[in-house]
């Protein structure tokens, strides 16, 4: 098979180091890597930042320096086109690789930013900083975001040159979104209806409406919070407080096969989150073929297919919360609800449609370097 960008682009990927953080660039990354090599492009990845001392940090960032530089070098001389990839998060992050980013405009590179954080919309809402993000977005030949939600925010903002390009799945959840699903038999029998919310405890996930939302319903409800994070201990409390600590249970931050046994084990996706840029725990429960209830908010609305995979409640209220729940005491709607997840999470966020929309926009660079 022809590879249409053999010897004509080096793309360089520039992001957190891959697969070593809780969530958020890191764990995305691998699944874009798999889509580049889908898409026959061949890359390099340079690790901007990691977590580790002061120093680790300083000598890794001039390290990343260093070999963009190199590689910006040997692509030109190799007469290729030099792309820098550039996955950004919050303010720190865009900072940090706006000298790369310079370092390659001033050495002749193209370059792709994808934007990743939920900080951007609060930067978006502000005079200075719609200013600033227009100023660091007109440094790149494309900016490529998660959602449509993202493109209408960007785009009211004045920032051109843009393109979704979700997170994709990875090959395992893939894999898994082409199962069947064996849903509980009704709660009649004894059965539990059991709710997961997976994320990290910080502020805006949501994770004490899940609790107060538990509290308003029946005692078959049971709810497994997964993740750790600073509001750990207030939400402990929230739970002694609400006489639910018999129906909730706190199992910290969880990875690998038990990350995947939970979604095997569980009934319903609970997470009311209003932080998140959008939300890789939505489409991996809707791999399971868990039904989601969750906000009808921000990029949420374009990751959640509503009334399709699952149920979207127009305000964080717990009571809205949990007649949503309610509703899917219904094996029939549940069973439904999940393959209709499947089926949206394959068809929007697979490798293969990833790889599309990336091997278009590279092959668009090209077409403006050679005019």
């Amino acid at each position: 098979m022809n590879n249409p960008f053999d010897s004509k682009c080096m793309l360089i990927i520039l992001g957190t180091a891959a697969g070593t953080g809780q969530g958020g660039i890191s764990t995305a990354l691998p699944s874009y890597f798999e889509a580049l090599k889908r898409a026959q492009i061949d890359y390099e990845f340079v690790a901007t930042h990691e977590a580790g001392t002061a120093l680790h940090k300083f000598r890794l960032y001039f390290g990343a320096l260093r070999s963009v530089t190199k590689l910006i070098l040997k692509a030109k001389k190799n007469k290729q086109t030099p792309i820098l990839y550039v996955h950004i998060g919050p303010w720190f992050s865009m900072l940090r690789k706006l000298s790369l980013v310079w370092i390659g405009r001033l050495m002749g590179a193209k370059i792709i930013c994808q934007v990743h954080s939920q900080s951007l919309n609060s930067y978006l809402k502000h005079v200075l900083g719609r200013l600033a993000c227009k100023f660091y977005f007109a440094q790149m030949d494309c900016v490529l975001l998660l959602t449509e939600w993202w493109r209408a925010r960007f785009s009211g903002a004045g920032i051109t040159r843009l393109s979704i390009v979700p997170n994709p799945l990875s090959e395992y959840f893939e894999y898994v979104a082409k199962q069947s699903r064996a849903y509980t038999v009704p709660l009649a029998v004894g059965n539990p209806m059991r709710l997961l919310t997976m994320t990290r405890l910080v502020p805006g996930k949501g994770v004490e409406l899940s609790i107060n939302s538990l509290a308003l319903l029946p005692a078959h409800y049971q709810l497994t919070i997964a993740g750790a994070g600073p509001l750990h201990n207030d939400l402990m409390k929230q739970v002694a407080a609400l006489n639910l600590s018999e129906r909730v249970s706190f199992l910290g931050w969880v990875e690998g096969t038990d990350r995947l046994t939970l979604y095997e084990n569980h009934d319903i996706f609970l997470l009311p989150t209003q932080n998140d840029s959008f939300g890789m725990g939505f489409i991996e429960a809707m791999a399971f073929g868990l039904p989601v209830v969750a906000l009808n908010w921000g990029a949420i609305v374009d990751v959640v297919a509503k009334d399709r995979a699952g149920f979207l409640v127009k305000q964080p209220d717990a009571t809205l919360l949990a007649a949503a729940l309610k509703k899917l005491e219904s094996v029939e709607l549940r069973r439904e609800m999940g393959a209709f997840g499947q089926h949206w999470v394959l068809e929007q966020f697979s490798i293969d449609s990833i790889a599309i929309k990336l091997g278009n926009i590279v092959n668009n660079l090209l077409v403006e370097t050679r005019k």
